[in-house]
């Protein structure tokens, strides 16, 4: 059930999603909250897993007095074939219309995704996904995106993808670096989505990503 503390006059909507090989966890409320105070939260609760990051987030609300209202929280099965799907969509598209669908009408929307599939002879599949919506004035939003899709078949054809840092305004998205062929980010190993989430604003390459990226 939704929970109301004091909801303020006027409020934006906030809308969170966490995406794994095997689930996808949401979370949303409305408030009056800064965009520098939800960096603060969202460093605060990087150290846990996607699975706990509704109830961290909950209580930094709690712990810091930060009016809000209508918390809700969900988790479903994920599909890694989709995600994938409409990440690459993100990463080629000009418009904005697939992340305004997934944020879901929300005024301040932050996504990480990380998820992978597996097939016959080592192959593998997958996607990483940081992403931010901002407002930047009246009904208008900026975005900021840092993803790759890939694909490894060890030892056959080695490892590629598609790696994109991107960033829009306007319902338009527009490249500041994109590479294609060898992955930047490995598709086996530890890859800090949260992370590089966290600080998207700064990153501006593929070097600045794979470090910001390290585990």
């Amino acid at each position: 059930m939704p929970d109301t503390i004091l909801k303020p006059i006027s409020s934006w909507k906030y809308q969170f999603d966490f995406g794994s090989d095997e689930m996808l966890y949401s979370l949303s409320f409305e408030g009056n909250i800064l965009p520098e105070e939800i960096r603060n939260m969202l460093e605060t609760v990087q150290i846990h897993s996607y699975q706990s990051m509704a109830g961290a987030i909950r209580a930094y609300l709690l712990q810091h007095r930060l009016k809000h209202s209508g918390f809700i929280s969900s988790e479903i099965p994920a599909d890694p074939h989709k995600t994938t799907a409409s990440v690459d969509s993100i990463l080629h598209d000009g418009s904005c219309q697939i992340l305004e669908r997934l944020s879901q009408n929300a005024d301040f929307y932050y996504a990480a995704a990380d998820c992978r599939q597996y097939g016959p002879d080592n192959q593998c599949s997958g996607c990483y996904l940081a992403a931010r919506k901002l407002p930047s004035g009246t009904g208008l939003y900026e975005y900021n995106i840092i993803g790759q899709t890939f694909f490894s078949d060890m030892p056959a054809l080695g490892e590629h993808g598609c790696f994109a840092i991107r960033k829009g305004r306007n319902g338009r998205l527009y490249d500041v670096e994109r590479s294609e062929g060898e992955s930047v980010l490995p598709s086996l190993g530890c890859v800090d989505v949260v992370g590089l989430r966290l600080h998207i604003e700064t990153v501006r390459n593929s070097e600045q990503a794979k470090r910001t990226a390290e585990k």
